[in-house]
């Protein structure tokens, strides 16, 4: 596996889970505390801790789903939407990302957030 080298980009999140019913949750981009520890929305992040809420609700564990981001680094200051290397980054890791789909076969992708959706 070749992983894209982007300027300014840290750390590298792989995909996590068993994808066992069928569904990719797909987000944006790592923040800090996902590529400190190399989980995508790792629950003790922001984005992660509101995922484990709804996921809890709902009574089902993350460990069922696969989840993972378009850009699989966390970029400069934490942003990507609209940041001028948006574009690059998105077709860096576009291997990656085709690959895991192709790998886990997803019933249903769900986009969090407009870069997944747009992706």
């Amino acid at each position: 596996m070749i992983i894209p080298s982007l300027a300014g980009f840290t750390g590298f999140v792989p995909p996590y889970g068993s994808g066992s019913n069928g569904v990719l949750l797909l987000g944006e981009a790592p923040g800090e505390m996902e590529a400190k520890f190399s989980v995508p929305f790792h629950p003790y992040a922001p984005a992660g801790a509101c995922l484990e809420r709804v996921l809890r609700r709902v009574g089902v564990r993350r460990e069922q789903f696969t989840i993972s981001n378009v850009v699989w680094a966390q970029p400069p200051n934490n942003w990507l939407e609209g940041a001028p290397y948006e574009a690059e980054a998105v077709e860096a890791y576009r291997p990656l990302l085709n690959d895991l789909i192709a790998r886990t076969k997803p019933r249903v992708i769900v986009p969090m957030g407009n870069v997944a959706l747009r992706r």
